[in-house]
């Protein structure tokens, strides 16, 4: 939806609802629900688009770069996963056991970009976490 607003100069659709934003009952913590896109086609727009790829790296960067606050659990498994020497593997099969349906993806070539590509994102995420962390040791 950022991107949509951004591409189209449209801020109004900032807030329309989103339709795969959860909240918790009881605790107020939001879940995102994702579909295949955070492991295929997200991937493709990225690396397989040309400009709009760049479009799209541009603007998970600045998203990306737009906080510095994250939960220490999260930041442990990020650290956790970015320190497997194949951690699209470890991705893969977290996902193939837990969704059969994955497995009939698999062999696509949005999957290969997301086998070739996640490491560097994963890294990025990381060295920015690193950035963070340097800030408040300051």
């Amino acid at each position: 939806m950022q991107d949509g607003a951004e591409r189209e100069k449209k801020p109004s659709i900032m807030s329309e609802s989103i339709r795969n934003l959860r909240q918790i009952d009881g605790n107020g913590k939001l879940i995102l629900i994702d579909n295949e896109s955070g492991l295929v086609d997200g991937y493709e727009l990225m690396y397989h688009g040309a400009q709009s790829g760049l479009q799209f790296l541009g603007f998970h960067r600045r998203i990306l770069r737009s906080t510095c606050v994250f939960r220490r659990r999260t930041v442990a498994r990020i650290r956790w996963l970015a320190a497997k020497q194949h951690p699209e593997r470890e991705l893969e099969e977290y996902v193939n056991a837990r969704e059969p349906l994955y497995r009939k993806l698999k062999e696509t070539p949005e999957v290969g970009l997301f086998r070739t590509f996640f490491g560097v994102r994963l890294k990025e995420v990381v060295d920015w976490i690193d950035y963070c962390d340097s800030l408040r040791d300051r």
